[in-house]
């Protein structure tokens, strides 16, 4: 009775192991053919499964890396960077820092510290950039962020006839070696009374118009009687 007894208990047991290996050993043995993992089916058999970021191929085994860019961009607002291991990397173009959200990009103000690099004016402009520009007098060198000075002088001899005085920056005045400023500025005259005198209008200066002609001693230069212009 005791040698039956043993028997069957033997059997049973035998029988539980070979149900239980035929679900488990198929993952034992080279993980069931599976690349990444395998789970064993209560019914029998086993099923072939794949690592968060993969996704199981048509032959059952395999798995594929998911290019989560590939979809809304990854949720991310600029760059997506697909990343081994089934990950992903969100990224912002220059000009742009990564919100703390991780996928938001902020526009940076690169005028906030050290004026960008630029010597004299810096304005922040929209789209991740920003400009350089100068004051008044001066103008942008070729590296975009120096800044000259305009001497007008060297221009078309800033438009004088014959001295050009540089003043400062974007500044200049007329002279004449020989001769006397005419009122434009520009030319010079060996007569100072050369010029003529225009009367004025009696409501442009509140004053009555005298005679066209001309005061002052010729050592002194010329100028016109009061409720005249030079012409």
């Amino acid at each position: 009775m005791i040698l039956v007894a043993a028997l069957w208990l033997a059997s049973v047991l035998a029988g539980c192991d070979d149900d239980s290996t035929t679900e488990l050993d198929g993952c034992r043995t080279d993980n069931g053919g599976c690349e990444q993992i395998c789970m064993p089916r209560e019914s029998g058999g086993w099923n072939c499964a794949c690592d968060a970021g993969y996704v199981l191929d048509g032959d059952g085994s395999t798995c594929s890396e998911i290019d989560e860019c590939l979809v809304d961009n990854g949720g991310c607002q600029q760059v997506c960077t697909n990343e081994p291991a089934g990950d992903y990397t969100c990224s912002c173009t220059p000009g742009y820092a990564i919100d703390e959200d991780g996928r938001s990009c902020l526009d940076v103000d690169e005028c906030a510290e050290g004026l960008g690099g630029c010597a004299q004016i810096c304005t922040n402009e929209p789209a991740g950039s920003y400009t350089c520009s100068c004051d008044p007098g001066f103008s942008l060198n070729n590296d975009g962020r120096a800044c000259d000075p305009i001497d007008p002088c060297e221009t078309n001899n800033g438009g004088c006839e014959q001295e050009c005085v540089y003043l400062g920056p974007g500044e200049a005045e007329c002279a004449c070696g020989e001769g006397f400023l005419a009122p434009d500025g520009v030319s010079c005259v060996t007569d100072p009374c050369s010029f003529s005198c225009q009367s004025v209008e009696l409501c442009d200066l509140g004053a009555i118009a005298l005679d066209d002609n001309c005061d002052g001693a010729v050592d002194e230069g010329c100028s016109c009687t009061p409720g005249a212009v030079q012409t």
